[in-house]
């Protein structure tokens, strides 16, 4: 009995410490955690994928050789998508952002690989996507711009991802969180100190 509860302490140990190890790669090494552990996930913010991937699912991507990579395959990459901002000539500012979109097409060109890719919603024709760079000006998904390939998706949890990775990485949300818990500890130890009326 007693080495079949230290068995379970080890190999509950050693999954704490991986998901531990996934967590703060997750929070603190976002770009380069797909390179250490192979996969990574991403919280979905677009409808652009609708109804196969929607708002708040959460898409876990693994590493792929990208000579694998065929068309009808889900991947994600790196592209420019315009803000809401306008810079001081009043043009637009684009902004480095995460996309998962079918991938439609491979072919190539003088400066070689070109992904063609085309999301779904509101696309009943399956037009390719048409990217820009970072100062609006058109360009392709090439080799280095995929991260990886969707393995699968898990509903509804994409909030839950976005809210630790924000509360994790802001200084300011983790001293509000330290200051809220220290506050109701406190009070909690007054609330059980205060005499009892008779």
């Amino acid at each position: 009995m007693k080495r079949h509860l230290t068995l379970n302490n080890i190999i509950f140990y050693i999954l704490a410490s991986i998901l531990t190890l996934f967590i703060v790669l997750e929070i603190f090494f976002p770009d380069q955690a797909i390179d250490i552990v192979g996969f990574r996930n991403y919280a979905v913010v677009s409808d652009s994928m609708e109804p196969e991937i929607n708002i708040n699912d959460v898409v876990v991507v693994r590493k792929i050789d990208l000579d694998k990579l065929k068309p009808g395959d889900t991947i994600t990459f790196y592209t420019y998508l315009p803000t809401i901002y306008d810079d001081e000539e009043g043009n637009t500012i684009y902004q480095r952002s995460v996309v998962t979109h079918y991938l439609g097409e491979i072919t190539s060109d003088a400066f070689g690989t070109v992904y063609k890719t085309y999301g779904i919603k509101n696309n009943p024709e399956l037009d390719f996507d048409n990217w820009k760079d970072e100062q609006g000006q058109p360009t392709e998904i090439r080799d280095e711009d995929i991260i990886g390939i969707v393995a699968f998706k898990i509903p509804w949890i994409g909030t839950i991802s976005m809210f630790f990775r924000v509360v994790f990485t802001s200084p300011i949300m983790l001293f509000l969180i330290a200051l809220n818990i220290t506050i109701i500890v406190v009070l909690i130890k007054v609330l059980k100190k205060k005499p009892q009326g008779n």
